[in-house]
């Protein structure tokens, strides 16, 4: 337990989507500027890194940058995956379908997480 305030707490839990926002404007420029196949190698990277710096943090500023660089991994992961499948795929429909499963895969990952936390907890205490 890091033991911190509540103001800590609230920016904590509001980093990892302003970074995520950040990236998610930012990232357009990036894929004209560097190669979409890199950049998502390097968001990937970037996530399994800041993963587990957030696993074992030592203090506030640790899970602070942990979380903010999360942010910045899952926004450029989500954006950059819908470019390449765009510039990728041979017809429109194609793309239509991909995107929708895409982001039903994000959607139920987004709910399954939370859920599983929520079975973890109660089986710890």
């Amino acid at each position: 337990d890091l033991k911190l305030a509540p103001l800590q707490e609230n920016t904590l839990d509001c980093i990892q989507y302003f970074t995520l926002a950040v990236s998610i404007i930012v990232s357009g420029l990036l894929a004209d500027r560097f190669d979409c196949r890199r950049l998502i190698l390097f968001s990937f990277y970037l996530s399994v890194l800041s993963t587990v710096a957030c696993a074992t943090v030592a203090n506030y500023i640790t899970l602070l940058l942990s979380r903010a660089l999360i942010g910045y991994a899952v926004g450029l992961n989500y954006s950059l995956n819908s470019v390449m499948i765009a510039r990728l795929a041979s017809c429109k429909a194609i793309v239509d379908d991909i995107a929708f499963v895409s982001s039903l895969m994000y959607s139920v990952g987004g709910v399954w997480s939370p859920v599983l936390r929520y079975l973890l907890l109660n089986v710890m205490d």
